[in-house]
């Protein structure tokens, strides 16, 4: 599988590179974003891995850039390890944020694990992993999801959100339960996360004119329902 990484420090793209050929990824790096994306347009990668601040194009850029036109997995890497920063990261569709230093063995680890989800939802049976309620269609095999016939554009976190809450139809689960499902741990700092998650899908939702919701549980959870 191909990983894009951009970082206009190229000892941090080569250490990156490194570690992630070491454990058998295909690999190209870019000293800008406006480099990445364009050769993004033209040939799509798996996964990506950019730096905040770089020339031409920062991180946040590109990330908002891609998720106009691609569900692929981004994680950012950043020296700024502000909350204000990392949320603003994921609330642009990023799927993690790692705040420099960092380990890479980790960040190879969380790269493959992201890369392992999506490729298992190719052998899933068609028939059994399409959901439909409401309005909403979510396709697990093909890692889509529709209002009517119109495709909603989510990042990573976003569709493993909604699979978690449609696969338990009518039940409400709880902020750690699913905190847990797709982040793999529980800290504080998730239960932020977890609201932009929730925030922006509910506005992705209103602008498709969707009558499927996102059910708060206050003091509690999230369901969703077909009631």
């Amino acid at each position: 599988m191909k990983i894009y990484v951009a970082d206009d420090d190229k000892d941090i793209c080569y250490m990156i590179e490194r570690q992630l050929v070491v454990d058998g990824f295909a690999v190209d790096t870019f000293y800008d974003g406006q480099e990445l994306y364009e050769t993004f347009i033209k040939t799509p990668c798996d996964l990506l891995i950019t730096d905040v601040m770089m020339p031409k194009l920062n991180g946040f850029q590109l990330c908002q850039l891609i998720r106009e036109i691609s569900n692929v997995p981004i994680i950012i890497i950043s020296a700024n390890g502000e909350e204000e920063k990392r949320l603003q990261g994921y609330n642009l569709g990023s799927d993690d944020y790692l705040t420099k230093p960092f380990s890479l063995k980790e960040l190879s680890l969380k790269s493959r694990n992201m890369l392992k989800r999506i490729n298992n939802r190719s052998i899933y049976n068609n028939d059994i992993n399409i959901h439909m309620i409401k309005d909403f269609i979510m396709k697990i095999h093909e890692h889509t999801a529709f209002i009517e016939e119109k495709r909603m554009n989510i990042s990573e976190k976003e569709f493993q959100f909604l699979q978690i809450l449609v696969e338990s139809k009518n039940v409400a689960l709880s902020r750690e339960t699913i905190i847990e499902k797709i982040w793999g741990y529980g800290c504080v700092e998730d239960t932020r996360l977890l609201d932009h998650v929730v925030k922006r899908i509910r506005k992705k939702l209103i602008e498709l004119d969707a009558k499927f919701r996102i059910e708060t549980i206050w003091g509690y959870g999230y369901k969703v329902s077909d009631e």
